[in-house]
């Protein structure tokens, strides 16, 4: 959960150089803000999916020699 959440921070954090001005209308509406939250999110999930993913891949490794 705390690399999930992690995650989701760093892909906020990363969204904030996004200009969203050139996608949408009024990127400071709650509707652009809206659209912010939920692309950390999405994209903070898949990045966290991944690190759990490689974390498990390298606890096989271990297991394997």
């Amino acid at each position: 959960m705390l690399i999930s959440l992690g995650c989701i921070f760093l892909a906020w954090w990363a969204l904030q150089n996004l200009k969203l001005d050139l996608i949408i209308r009024h990127p400071q509406s709650p509707q652009g803000k809206m659209l912010h939250v939920l692309l950390a999110i999405v994209l903070g999930h898949f990045v966290a999916n991944f690190v759990l993913d490689y974390i498990g891949w390298s606890q096989l490794l271990k297991m394997g020699f």
